[in-house]
């Protein structure tokens, strides 16, 4: 059976991939032969475009953009969830490229700008601001059911780093109620221990920490290796509870009653998010079990008959 000659597009894709110029150079010659509509053909560039600069390739996507390909084709994941980096993303401001722009305000792209997609990498996030002046203070405190987008600073409590928190903060970012409940939610939903957690809370053989990537991360973060998400995820919950101080019995909105329902966005207090979690999954007991070392109280949370708590007789 005679094989088929690939089309442009998957030629074009298979010269990326290979990381080479001369072989995209080629491709793109035989996608302007081939495809006669201009529709299509600007399409195929797009595509190109965008997959050159998921996969990091700075020299192939500047080949692009000289061929034709427009910068307003990437979109803000495209940018920052997959390779970036400095070198990156200076040559894509050096083509006009806006940090501060944000995505639709769909349930996948959900309003967010490059900076909500790397809270875990502080050279990143001090470039952004320091470098494009990107807006910090961005996000929505109350809203429904999800926000669109979230706040900076609750974004990287669930996923980022300590040191990024306090750089963010430092710029002005808005704390909102639900820095502490996120990433309570994160860390038990993997299965990580506090740092300071005592030795029992460390030694629960059925509460084990769970490998692969983070899928709550929608970015690079769920890219790092497993060890330094879980150093961020442990060390970030003792950093909001140890220095900032925030409550760990505080409600996650000021307001949970709306024409008479509770918001299905209004989860309760952060013991309700990790007993979310541990309710479904023993991997988030561990961090149930930090929350009442600190003062949580079973009294007043929303989960009142919480599988895990009957267990473990925590009532």
């Amino acid at each position: 059976m005679p094989r088929c000659n690939p089309t442009p597009e998957q030629e074009i894709k298979s010269a990326i991939l290979a990381d080479s110029l001369s072989q995209l150079s080629a491709a793109l010659e035989h996608a302007e032969e081939r495809i006669r509509d201009n529709e299509a053909l600007r399409e195929a560039f797009e595509s190109a475009l965008k997959l050159a600069v998921q996969q990091g390739r700075t020299a192939l996507a500047q080949h692009l953009l000289e061929e034709g390909a427009e910068i307003t084709a990437l979109s803000v994941l495209d940018v920052g969830c997959y390779k970036p980096s400095i070198a990156l993303w200076s040559f894509l401001k050096s083509y006009g490229y806006d940090f501060n722009q944000v995505g639709p305000k769909d349930s996948y792209f959900r309003g967010r700008s490059v900076i909500h997609t790397v809270t875990h990498d502080e050279r990143l996030v001090r470039w952004l601001i320091e470098e494009c002046g990107v807006c910090v203070d961005l996000g929505e405190e109350d809203y429904w059911f999800r926000p669109h987008p979230p706040l900076v600073l609750q974004t990287c409590a669930s996923i980022g780093s300590v040191a990024c928190f306090k750089l963010i903060k430092e710029r002005g970012a808005k704390m909102g109620r639900r820095a502490l409940h996120e990433a309570v939610y994160s860390a038990a939903g993997a299965g990580y221990v506090p740092k300071d957690a005592s030795p029992d809370q460390k030694k629960t053989s059925e509460e084990k920490t769970k490998e692969g990537k983070d899928e709550r991360a929608e970015c690079a973060a769920a890219d790092l290796p497993q060890s330094e998400r879980k150093k961020n995820r442990e060390e970030m919950l003792t950093y909001l509870v140890d220095e900032l101080h925030l409550d760990v019995n505080a409600l996650d909105t000021e307001d949970l009653m709306s024409d008479g329902c509770r918001k299905p966005s209004s989860w309760g207090r952060p013991l309700d998010y990790a007993l979310k979690v541990a309710d479904e999954d023993p991997v988030g007991g561990a961090v149930v079990r930090w929350l009442l070392n600190k003062g949580a109280d079973t009294n007043i949370i929303f989960r009142k008959t919480s599988p895990w708590l009957l267990k473990h007789n925590e009532r």
